[in-house]
């Protein structure tokens, strides 16, 4: 993510779509005690996990409905739960300043050779979700909402998960059994794009 800044991501603001309990974004953005706690931001609807998110001075928001306030908002592994997700993505798009940046992070790809022969992935939770992207629909539609400058990652092996040695065999077994769950190539997807 640092790398998609040419400035000092020390005082861009951030929002964090389904922050949890504010960890990642202490993780990637807070190593600096000169950081401005004050610029990241999060949406997160359990009230336990907003509640220690407030406490690492992630600024709670409930709805994304500034206009031209953020220089990065983040989803990660959080689009298939929002309820409608065609909506925040037009807000996003809304509240970001120009040259902004969209990303999303661990989210799923229903257009991998897995889903494509078992019609699930192994990290879904099916009736939690709303919607299920693949690399080309959530593209398409990040297209139709202006951005451009679209990268798409398919970051299997940059993963801690993946071990080919092992999951490349357990795909094998689940031709033949239908039984196990497991990382495999294309399941996941990385986006960056740009207002």
């Amino acid at each position: 993510i640092k790398s998609l800044f040419d400035k000092d991501i020390q005082d861009l603001k951030i929002l964090d779509v389904g922050c949890s309990t504010g960890e990642f974004l202490n993780y990637m953005f807070n190593f600096n005690i000169n950081r401005n706690n004050d610029n990241l931001f999060g949406i997160e609807p359990s009230s336990y996990a907003a509640n220690l998110a407030t406490k690492e001075s992630i600024n709670i928001i409930d709805d994304n409905d500034k206009v031209q306030f953020f220089d990065l908002i983040i989803y990660r592994g959080t689009i298939q739960y929002i309820p409608d997700p065609f909506i925040s993505l037009k807000k996003s798009y809304i509240s970001l300043k120009p040259g902004g940046k969209i990303v999303f992070l661990a989210t799923p790809n229903i257009r991998s050779l897995y889903y494509f022969l078992f019609k699930t992935l192994p990290f879904l939770e099916d009736p939690f979700m709303y919607w299920i992207p693949s690399d080309q629909n959530l593209k398409l539609f990040l297209e139709n909402l202006g951005f451009k400058k679209i990268e798409i990652f398919y970051p299997y092996l940059d993963t801690p998960y993946s071990n080919p040695l092992i999951d490349f065999p357990r795909f094998i077994i689940k031709l033949i059994t239908g039984k196990g769950k497991f990382p495999f190539p294309g399941n996941l997807i990385w986006i960056s794009a740009e207002k």
